[in-house]
């Protein structure tokens, strides 16, 4: 049974004296460098770059001011709704909405003109592939787009040349309570639970986000309208930038509030940053401010969360998840979460499938707990970022 089947009770557990965990928020890319307005990201964990998707795919390191363009627009249709870099391949996969192709990219090399992964016209009739695109290994999903017909979330195996896809998610699923189908928000937990966001339905309280529960073949509600309604004070609900971290946080960004939300694995709903702190960052960073940040993807690496801010300003932001490194959620980082880290360092751990919970100590996102993780965790050992 999925961990949200089930009320939660939270425990809230107080600080130690002396501890400071802080939210530093960073600059990753900016427009004005990168030259387009960025539509959604990637990481890359062998390289530690991003891919940053909008008319063309550009492989970005922080902060360098500079990028390598892997596949200019006129190589390919420049309509990219999702991207996911996938280690068993190498390789960055994208959602190309005109046309209906999910084409595949080679990190490192500069002006590809990208090869065809999936053929979404010959398989689903004209739909348009949207959505995070969220791999879990074995399949990548993604939802289909606006078309006038019905709207299901797909999934395609990641082996061989050309995935094999197949609709995951039936449209029947959400006539209950949705006039479209899902919203392109899509995500995978750290148990390879695909979530999915709820934003346009007939009955608004049933906005909020869910999980697919495939035995039983019904979504469950995991975060509903209400709940975010009585935090955010708002009178509506409209959810972007669907992501979990490797803690099992499921962090989405709601319009009518302009903050980022965080929900965490003890069942917590809270602010994780809002808009109004956004804005001042960017401000004193000299960045353009629009009024509606709209992070629209954002993607949990280790203890970073990195994000959007919108096609408008089109910047790349990081914002460091306060208090990592907490793996027993006791309120220190202490000698008890340092035996986890000795555990967790004898060898490889991926952040998608759990190792008995070693993936929690992949401070960087790398796939490997070691030394650089070590490091990380010295610097907070003790509850101090």
């Amino acid at each position: 049974m999925n961990r949200f089947a089930v009320a939660l009770v939270a425990v809230v557990v107080g600080l130690a004296a002396g501890q400071t965990w802080a939210m530093n928020l960073s600059v990753w890319a900016v427009r004005d460098d990168i030259g387009f307005a960025p539509v959604s990201i990637a990481y890359n964990p062998e390289n530690g770059k991003l891919l940053i998707a909008g008319t063309d795919l550009v492989e970005w390191a922080r902060g360098a001011g500079t990028g390598i363009n892997l596949a200019p627009a006129a190589n390919w249709g420049d309509s990219p709704y999702g991207v996911v870099y996938v280690p068993s391949r190498g390789t960055y996969l994208v959602t190309d909405r005109a046309p209906a192709d999910i084409i595949e990219v080679q990190p490192g090399i500069a002006g590809q003109t990208p090869s065809m992964f999936v053929d979404v016209n010959a398989v689903n009739l004209n739909l348009w592939p949207a959505g995070g695109l969220p791999q879990d290994g074995s399949y990548a999903y993604y939802k289909s787009q606006w078309t006038g017909v019905e709207q299901t979330v797909h999934r395609f195996t990641l082996a061989g040349t050309n995935g094999v896809d197949a609709e995951y998610v039936p449209y029947s699923a959400f006539q209950a309570w949705s006039s479209s189908g899902p919203s392109q928000q899509l995500t995978i937990g750290v148990d390879g639970t695909l979530y999915l966001s709820a934003r346009n339905s007939v009955v608004k309280p049933n906005r909020g986000i869910y999980y697919w529960d495939s035995g039983a073949a019904a979504l469950v509600p995991v975060i509903q309208q209400a709940a975010i309604l009585a935090l955010t004070g708002e009178s509506n609900v409209t959810i972007y930038g669907l992501t979990i971290d490797a803690k099992d946080n499921i962090y989405f960004y709601d319009i009518y509030s302009g903050d980022i939300l965080e929900f965490d694995h003890t069942g917590v709903l809270s602010t994780f940053l809002t808009g109004t702190a956004i804005k001042a960052f960017m401000t004193a960073q000299g960045l353009s401010t629009p009024d509606s940040l709209h992070p629209s993807y954002m993607v949990a690496v280790g203890y970073e969360l990195i994000f959007i801010t919108g096609n408008i300003s089109g910047h790349v932001l990081v914002a460091e998840i306060p208090g990592y490194g907490d793996f027993d959620d006791d309120g220190s980082i202490d000698a008890d979460d340092y035996a986890l880290l000795a555990a967790a360092m004898s060898g490889p751990v991926s952040i998608v499938t759990p190792g008995a919970g070693y993936e929690k100590c992949d401070f960087d996102g790398d796939r490997h707990v070691d030394l650089r993780d070590f490091a990380e965790f010295q610097r907070r050992y003790g509850g101090t970022p």
